[in-house]
């Protein structure tokens, strides 16, 4: 994922830690404590991040598999998964899954 145009708005950038990234309540902890509002997990783990509840968050954005199931939060949540990713990345349509969802 580009991190420079984060980086160019005034985002701060966090390596979370090897004992955490793994264990999704820890990982909701550090992002609530932390106020984290934008992140990438690969899709096995946001898959699992779904099932919680985190209050901190406006953006999950995922990518690298096919995401096999959705569940409504409060952030948006955004899929760069498939062949035209690298193109629409740069584009960003600034339409999340769950926008696509509700709307059914």
């Amino acid at each position: 994922m580009e991190i420079f145009p984060y980086l160019v708005k005034g985002a701060s950038i966090h390596i979370i830690a090897d004992d955490i990234k793994l264990d999704i309540e820890a990982l909701d902890r550090y992002y609530e404590k932390h106020d984290i509002t934008l992140s990438f997990l690969p899709t096995q783990l946001c898959e699992q991040f779904m099932t919680i509840d985190n209050r901190s968050l406006r953006v999950l954005l995922t990518g690298g598999d096919r995401l096999q199931r959705f569940e409504k939060r409060n952030y948006a949540l955004y899929n760069n998964y498939g062949p035209l990713k690298i193109q629409w990345l740069p584009l960003f349509s600034g339409r999340s899954l769950y926008r696509q969802h509700s709307h059914r």
